[in-house]
């Protein structure tokens, strides 16, 4: 395992870490508004480890992209716009997946698919 992939398991260790001492010991002694805000922190580390496993791999640019449909590189008719589309299903499933898996699940589940089937 090369070195930045060591660092980068320490990084996501330490989040994890940060995340279960805030939620089994600090949280239970919090009320009213600072439990609130210690469970948006909560929340916080988890989506901040689930960006440090997201290795999905962007060939395009979000700008270049947005020129390309622009510039009608994607008909409705070609294959092109189908692949279009599966690659933009793909990528907000990612960002849902970082920012919100248990939406996700709850999408999953009401279709009846996993969420890589979507």
């Amino acid at each position: 395992m090369g070195d930045k992939q060591a660092h980068k398991l320490d990084e996501m260790d330490l989040l994890s870490i940060a995340q279960k001492e805030l939620l089994e010991i600090v949280l239970p002694q919090l009320e009213g508004e600072a439990r609130y805000h210690g469970l948006m922190i909560a929340n916080a580390l988890g989506i901040a480890q689930r960006m440090q496993g997201d290795n999905r791999d962007a060939t395009t640019s979000d700008a270049q992209l947005c020129q390309d449909i622009r510039d009608g590189a994607y008909d409705v008719q070609s294959d092109a716009f189908k692949d279009l589309t599966r690659l933009l299903r793909q990528s907000v499933i990612g960002q849902l997946s970082i920012s919100n898996p248990k939406h996700l699940n709850h999408l999953s589940r009401a279709k009846g698919q996993k969420p890589n089937e979507q």
